[in-house]
This record gives C-alpha cells, sequence and structure tokens, in this order.
C-alpha cells in the first residue's frame, strides 16, 4: 500500500502519487479580492449616488434661482409700479393744492382775518373778538380763563372747507353751518390747524359711541375732557411755547352739520345712514351724551378750526390774563372792536368779499391794471 499522504495510481497499488495539496494562499487572497471587489463596487456606488445628489442640487438650486430671479423681477416691476404710482398722486397733490390755491384766491375771507403772512395769528385780549370767544367757552365752563387765542388763516384749508360747504349747497341741502368745540387728545393741534389739505383727517378718527368718525360737541365743557396739554408736548413746546402746567388747549371750530339724523348711540357706523326721503345718505349724525349735543362726521373737509383756544380753569390769573372784565379790556387805549365775531354763522354775512375790487354804485366804470376806473363818456 501507499503512505496516507500518497495515493495509488494502478490497479496493482504498485505506483504511489503524492496527494495533490490545496495551496494555503488561496483563500486569503481570494478574501483580499472579494473585499476589494466589494469595496470598489460600494466606493462606486457611493460616488455615484453623491454624484446624483449634487446633481439633484444643483438642479434644485438652479430651480430655485430661476425662482428668485422671477420673484426679483415681478418686485422690481412692481415697485416700478408704486413709484410711478406715488409720482401721480404727488403730481395729483400738487394740482389739488394748487387748485384750492386758485379757489381760495377767488373765495371771501371771514371778517375776522387780519393782514398776515402767518397761519397761527395771535388775538389780543384788547379785541373784542377775543372777549367774543371767551363769552362762548364761558357758556358751560364759567370759571375758565383764556391764556392765549389763535385765529388760524390757512387759505389753503378754507378754500378746501368752502368748497365741501358749497357741494351742499350745490345739492340743495343747507349747510347748517355752527360753531363748535373739538379736543385732540394727545395729537398736537398742529397737525389740524398747519396742514394745507384737509384739517381734521378720518385717519386720525378714533371708534366712538357712534362710530369711527370725527366728533363736535355744543359745550366747550364736554370737549375739555379732550383738550390737549401743551405742556406735556415737545411739538407744542416748540410752536407754541409758554403753557403752564394747569393749560389745555382746544379748537373753536366751523361745522358743516349739513342734513342731521338724530341715532341712538351706535359703535357700528362708518357713514352716516340713508335718508328714505330722498335716496340720499344724511351729511352727519348726531346724539347725546354726557349732557351735550354732539355731531359726528365721517369724511374729511366738513370742519375748519376757526380758533385755537389755550385756557386754564379756577382763579383769574393776571400775569397770564391781563384783563379780569371785558369792561377792564375796554378801558384799555389799545381796545379794538374793528373785528366782528359772530355767535350765530349765517350764510355769507361774516364772510369779506375781497378777492376781487368791487365797482363804485352809480357809475360806469371798468376794471384796469390800477383798480376800476370811471369811463370818459358814456360811448365809451
Amino acid at each position: 500500500g501507499c503512505p496516507s499522504d500518497m495515493h495509488c495510481t494502478d490497479p496493482n497499488q504498485s505506483i504511489c502519487t503524492p496527494i495533490d495539496k490545496f495551496p494555503l494562499w488561496i483563500p486569503p487572497t481570494i478574501g483580499t479580492i472579494a473585499v476589494l471587489l466589494v469595496g470598489s463596487i460600494g466606493g462606486y456606488l457611493y460616488v455615484d449616488q453623491k454624484r446624483k445628489e449634487e446633481a439633484r442640487k444643483r438642479k434644485e438650486l438652479v430651480s430655485k434661482m430661476t425662482e428668485m430671479e422671477k420673484i426679483i423681477e415681478a418686485r422690481k416691476n412692481i415697485d416700478n409700479e408704486l413709484s410711478d404710482l406715488d409720482q401721480a398722486v404727488g403730481d395729483a397733490n400738487r394740482q389739488r393744492h394748487s387748485l384750492i390755491m386758485k379757489r381760495a384766491a377767488l373765495l371771501g375771507k371771514p371778517s375776522t382775518w387780519t393782514p398776515s403772512s402767518e397761519i397761527l395769528v395771535p388775538v389780543k385780549p384788547e379785541d373784542e373778538e377775543y372777549w367774543s370767544v371767551l363769552e362762548s367757552l364761558r357758556v358751560t365752563m364759567p370759571d375758565a380763563h383764556i391764556s392765549q387765542l389763535w385765529r388760524v388763516q390757512n387759505e389753503s384749508l378754507w378754500s378746501y372747507y368752502s368748497f365741501h360747504k358749497d357741494r351742499l349747497e350745490d345739492n340743495n341741502i343747507d349747510p347748517n353751518e355752527r360753531r363748535v368745540w373739538h379736543g385732540t387728545s394727545s395729537l398736537d393741534p398742529r397737525i389740524v390747524y398747519a396742514d394745507k389739505m384737509d384739517g381734521f383727517m378720518m385717519q386720525f378718527a378714533a371708534n366712538g359711541l357712534w362710530g369711527r368718525g370725527i366728533y363736535f360737541a355744543d359745550k366747550a365743557s364736554y370737549s375739555k375732557h379732550y383738550s390737549h396739554t401743551p405742556a406735556g408736548c415737545e411739538t407744542s413746546k416748540r410752536e407754541r411755547p409758554g403753557a403752564k402746567n394747569d393749560e389745555l388747549e382746544m379748537f373753536l371750530t366751523r361745522l358743516t352739520i349739513g342734513k342731521e339724523k338724530r341715532l341712538a348711540q351706535d359703535r357700528t357706523l362708518t357713514i352716516p345712514p340713508i335718508d328714505e326721503s330722498t335716496g340720499n345718505r344724511y351729511s352727519s349724525v348726531t346724539g347725546e351724551t354726557a349732557g351735550s349735543q354732539v355731531w359726528i362726521i365721517y369724511e374729511n373737509g366738513r370742519a375748519y378750526p376757526e380758533y385755537l383756544v389755550r385756557y386754564y380753569n379756577g382763579s383769574w390769573d393776571k400775569a397770564r390774563t391781563p384783563y379780569k372784565s371785558k369792561d377792564d379790556a375796554r378801558r384799555s387805549r389799545r381796545w379794538s372792536s374793528s373785528t366782528s365775531f359772530q355767535r350765530e354763522l349765517s350764510t355769507s354775512s361774516d364772510i369779506r368779499q375781497d378777492a376781487l375790487p368791487t365797482a363804485r354804485q352809480g357809475s360806469w366804470e371798468y376794471l384796469s391794471d390800477n383798480g376800476w376806473l370811471a369811463y370818459d363818456s358814456v360811448g365809451q
């Protein structure tokens, strides 16, 4: 027989051949090759996945950039349109102001107005006008004293107010104009009296007992609760210095009430109701609150801030109010009764028609650059 490490290759078992052994280096080699192959395939798959992911991200980025470019372009177009609109609004406002000033040149002015380049014109305690305003104030506040009084001479604002008054008359509505009181609370009165466009504005209106509107009162004692405190307002200090801590300010205002509708309190109102007899809206709403009649308007231009009144209550202070009574003021050498102030407003009795010269009665005249001149002959 053959040894254990050999085997017979012939039938007679006379020839022994060594047994072939499996090379020991093959398994690790195969393992290494397998690992390398798996690693290569895995690496390839990872790189391919990363490449695809980056391609997807690039595509998304390009898409986002394209969308962003579209948004930027759309915003640019909107901004251009807004700019054009702002320009158009500015041009319209300038044209509006120009027309208002042209209209003002053709209008009469209140008979109380005096020549001045200032909008806020001081009224002296030696003027009849001063005491007329004080009498209106004291109807419901007998202990009130005026420390300073200003007349508001704002031509463009007066023209705008007159336009709205004429508009009512053109529609066969009695303007029903009267003087009423209005306090601006924390809002500096300058926002109203110095404005060239609207004056009292719905933009500043708060929601009240009769909805969101501009409120005016018959009694000064009611508006006192809404008076402005000038000593606590920096802009007031700059524009109208010298206010004491106990002094307040409010407007004595011209208001075109028009056709009014008396209503119970209704906070949902934004405009006056319809007048069923005409099919048109009432001009204003009125009602009673805190012992005073109030009127509410729901549009700009219907009120004119005629006087800004700075006042205090309590004992008379000579340092602030030089005359204790109208009689004391009358005895002053500086007393003037040239200005006229009427408690009850009429259609035109307190308007001075001085926009154009007026021809003298009883003669034929023509308007020249030097005023009205008489013709040399009837035939001329």
